[in-house]
């Protein structure tokens, strides 16, 4: 699914932009890399950046800058006394499996303090060519680079996994501040993603929360937002529904709700770190 962005939304390009392809090749196929931990040596305080991380073979973790080419450095811990966060997130961070956690911190005396984490979707994987933005307004916004891409549109179709909600992602990407691992495309300037990082810790809403009664006989009906918030949709009749029970990929939990027309349950599978 895509989401396309208002032509008077568009923002002016603060930097200049490097446009190396023509057709449909992605832009950002060739973007240099300027920002300020193009290299992360290990034992050096740095100025916070975002890092993939992964168990060492060491002990520790293998960290690396997203969107550089210098490879991975060592440290021997996760610090997250500088981030705020409750022993449920730190745990949604350290349980995560190896590149489904995205990381914002300073690497000093071989201890990567944590100062925002990111969760990606259960089960998905990018390329390793993949550009990782965060995306205001209708810019996208390359972690550790001044480079910037203007954007039609955002396409998550490829990081929805079956019954997940496609708005309730883009809505996480165009309005919550969550991260893109993808390719923005010439052609059309959509940014199209691979994988999908929600900020933790995650804050759904806000949901409108009232009692609705129904005359008898019948029953109240909701849908689903890109909130994830039950809406109440009106009293309905109970008729006759399909027995079907989608079942959820690893790491989703299955939502359930009554539906129009006939109080029949539709159903959604969320990335289990949300509850």
């Amino acid at each position: 699914m895509r989401v396309t962005f208002s032509p008077g939304v568009a923002l002016a390009l603060f930097s200049t932009i490097l446009v190396a392809c023509s057709g449909a090749a992605p832009e950002d196929s060739s973007r240099t890399s300027e920002g300020l931990n193009a290299t992360f040596a290990p034992y050096a305080a740095k100025a916070p950046s975002f890092v993939t991380i992964a168990a060492s073979t060491k002990g520790g973790y293998d960290v690396t800058p997203a969107n550089s080419s210098a490879g991975a450095s060592h440290v021997a811990a996760l610090d997250f006394s500088r981030s705020g966060f409750d022993a449920s997130t730190v745990a949604v961070v350290t349980s995560a499996p190896t590149g489904e956690v995205l990381l914002e911190g300073t690497v000093a005396t071989s201890t990567l303090y944590v100062t925002g984490a990111y969760r990606g979707m259960p089960g998905i994987t990018h390329e390793a060519s993949a550009t990782f933005y965060e995306v205001s307004a209708s810019v996208g916004h390359a972690l550790n680079e001044k480079v910037t891409r203007t954007l039609d549109g955002i396409d998550v179709s490829a990081a929805t996994a079956p019954f997940v909600s496609a708005s309730w992602l883009e809505n996480e990407v165009a309005n919550k501040g969550a991260v893109v691992a993808g390719h923005v495309t010439q052609a059309t300037k959509t940014l199209t993603a691979q994988q999908v990082y929600v900020a933790l810790p995650y804050v759904g809403g806000p949901c409108v929360v009232s009692g609705n009664v129904c005359p008898g006989g019948e029953v109240p009906s909701f849908s689903r937002d890109e909130n994830l918030c039950y809406d109440f949709a009106g009293c309905v009749t109970p008729g006759v529904c399909p027995l079907y029970v989608p079942e959820c990929p690893a790491g989703y939990d299955l939502a359930s709700w009554v539906a129009q027309p006939s109080a029949c349950h539709q159903y959604s599978c969320e990335p289990s770190f949300l509850h």
